[in-house]
């Protein structure tokens, strides 16, 4: 007797998803050009070749690894959230979130950059999505000038940019520091940092 047709398309789902989570722990680990799609079905318990059956391909799972795992679906559920909260809080939150992210995915996200610099198929995915992500965010922007909570000749999309990139870039500079050391820089980027880009350091 076969199966029905919803706990069969379950399961497998399930199992692409349990392939995810696994190619992640083995890249993060191996590197992508270190990692095999061998290593990959072990991690899982599996066959290689079930791993085909959902993914043609070691760069294809990469890929879906980077667009179903990413960071957008954050600030989406912060942004859905923020109605009547504070512009500066919100902000807080997507730049206190962010920092999380990087630090909990970091041996994969400095992998996926790494891979960015040989791969430019790779790397025109990866910007296409850091630009639908940061264009959440300047249109959260946007739409708070539009009702008078920030100066209406201000470059929000600027902004915007300036406290990710500098998050970024105490990711990569910092990012492997100790818990207590990483817990205060975060503290301190989310305070002052936001503080900063809102309200400037002009008399």
């Amino acid at each position: 007797m076969s199966l029905p047709i919803a706990p069969r398309r379950q399961q497998a789902e399930e199992r692409r998803e349990q392939i995810l989570d696994a190619a992640l722990r083995v890249f993060s680990q191996k590197g992508f050009g270190g990692a095999s799609i061998r290593d990959i079905a072990r991690e899982v318990g599996i066959t290689e070749g079930l791993i085909y059956h959902y993914f043609e391909s070691k760069e294809q799972l990469m890929q879906a690894c980077w667009k179903e795992r990413s960071w957008h679906s954050h600030v989406e559920r912060i942004l859905a959230a923020a109605e009547g909260v504070p512009v500066e809080q919100v902000l807080k939150e997507i730049v206190r979130d962010f920092l999380e992210t990087l630090r909990e995915h970091g041996p994969n996200i400095r992998m996926c950059m790494a891979e960015m610099q040989r791969n430019s198929e790779m790397a025109a995915e990866q910007v296409e999505r850091i630009e639908a992500t940061s264009a959440l965010i300047r249109g959260f922007l946007q739409a708070r000038q539009a009702a008078g909570e920030l100066r209406p000749d201000a470059e929000v999309g600027m902004a915007a940019g300036l406290l990710l990139g500098c998050a970024h870039s105490l990711f990569f500079i910092w990012g492997t520091a100790d818990g207590e050391r990483w817990d205060r820089m975060t503290a301190d980027v989310v305070e002052h940092g936001v503080e900063t880009v809102l309200h400037g350091i002009a008399r």
